[in-house]
């Protein structure tokens, strides 16, 4: 092994809960100014399955958010939103982007591994390269990376390019994601060994029927971390 990928979000650092925040603030909002609409949990419901359409189309887009909580206000108020009404909402949406992301228990271990034996590490990361970059900042562990890359989206080109800058083999290298859509089937697709870490998702990342074929799967990133070490001879 001499080249390890790992995705950033959820993975390194935790950004789900500040979305869930940010929904259910929302939701709560709504439901409050508007008293004839229907349960919390029905509004929830709505602006994930919206939100979860509208990731498919714009990706990770800062935005884009927003947009899905203006959409579902309007559709559920029926009625144009007014000037303070769009400012309220901005505030929810941008919330998880204005915070600083948590870091996942276990990274700092996890990273000193693969310095220690001399490995390199490469982030990649998909979404709005702004708030990417923030993120990137504010992790207190970036030392420890060789390169980082933010992507639009994660493909088995994108992969491939990695690895050919690095000049290493598909089977010497391992990514590590929380993602099986994004982060694990284009990495097994480019022939890069995979760990899936069981951590947040959205609901547009579930698979049904995940090919886990040689993919190491773990709760933590101590789990994969170890997994990863004994496959390596680490």
């Amino acid at each position: 092994m001499i080249l390890l990928l790992c995705d950033l979000d959820d993975t390194l650092v935790q950004t789900g809960h500040l979305y869930e925040k940010a929904k259910d603030d929302f939701c709560l909002y709504l439901a409050a100014k508007h008293k004839h609409l229907k349960t919390i949990l029905t509004i929830r419901q709505q602006l994930d399955d919206y939100d979860a359409k509208q990731c498919k189309i714009h990706g990770f887009s800062a935005t884009r958010l927003t947009n899905s909580m203006n959409q579902v206000a309007y559709n559920l108020g029926m009625r144009p939103l007014t000037q303070e009404e769009y400012t309220e909402i901005q505030a929810f949406g941008r919330y998880p982007f204005s915070q600083v992301s948590p870091v996942q228990p276990g990274a700092l271990r996890f990273l000193q591994l693969f310095k220690r034996n001399l490995i390199d590490i490469v982030l990649v990361t998909a979404g709005d390269p702004t708030i990417q970059t923030k993120r990137i900042e504010d992790f207190p562990y970036k030392h420890l990376f060789t390169g980082a890359r933010i992507v639009p989206s994660k493909t088995p080109d994108v992969f491939r390019e990695v690895l050919q800058d690095h000049g290493c083999d598909p089977r010497e290298a391992w990514m590590v994601g929380n993602s099986y859509n994004v982060d694990i089937a284009p990495a097994r697709a480019a022939g890069i060994n995979a760990a899936w870490l069981h951590s947040y998702s959205w609901a547009f990342d579930n698979h049904d029927s995940p090919d886990l074929t040689g993919v190491l799967v773990g709760d933590t990133l101590d789990s994969i971390r170890e997994q990863i070490a004994i496959e390596e001879g680490l």
